[in-house]
């Protein structure tokens, strides 16, 4: 029913775009944050469960240029963390990645960090703990990487961990491992409080 003109956002990534632990499409994050922006928005979802950063590269990133999206968003990160990619590698491939993704010129592109993995139910102690350490220094890696190439980055270590880890049985889902409905939510606030900025600059209202 909104007559402007939708702008389209492409999301890329993993699990947590795909909308596992969610209960349904309508609570999945990319949905949230769609509504979220107020505005016609066309949602194109390439994010797929299990993705690292080297599947993004090559098997997401390559779709986008037909889409022509305004807005780009990039959730990955979580799946190289438990499945031990080696530090300098993650780096040099998510450097690639959003090299790629910039050479596709979108008005926006919003590149979001790695939750705290040291508050994660299913994964017990003491290897969680390890977990945690390990998340913090790719967290930190996607960091340096937003920065370098002037995409906008989204702290949901610092925005979103503390809530997790005093309530783990409302924020994860039944899993232990993902968001649930509520989890989503609160990653939401932090993504749109980052992303209606970069887009009040970018993108005429």
């Amino acid at each position: 029913a909104d007559p402007e003109e939708p702008i389209t956002v492409v999301w890329l990534g993993d699990s947590t775009g795909a909308g596992v632990g969610a209960s349904g499409v309508e609570t999945a994050l990319p949905t949230i944050v769609a509504q979220g922006l107020q505005r016609s928005v066309r949602l194109r979802v390439l994010a797929m469960s299990g993705a690292r950063v080297d599947d993004v590269l090559t098997k997401q990133v390559p779709l986008v240029k037909a889409l022509r999206p305004e807005v780009v968003v990039v959730g990955v990160g979580g799946n190289d963390v438990t499945h031990l990619t080696p530090r300098s590698l993650f780096e040099g491939l998510y450097d690639a990645m959003l090299r790629s993704i910039r050479s596709l010129r979108p008005a926006t592109l919003v590149v979001i960090g790695v939750g705290d993995f040291g508050t994660v139910p299913r994964i017990p102690q003491p290897l969680r703990a390890l977990t945690g350490w390990r998340g913090r220094w790719f967290d930190d890696a996607i960091r340096r990487v937003a920065h370098r190439r002037g995409a906008a980055y989204v702290d949901l270590y610092a925005n979103t961990g503390p809530a997790f880890g005093h309530d783990p049985a409302l924020f994860y889902s039944d899993d232990g491992f993902h968001p649930s409905d509520e989890g989503y939510r609160i990653w939401a606030d932090v993504i749109l409080d980052v992303l209606r900025a970069r887009l009040r600059d970018r993108l005429p209202a």
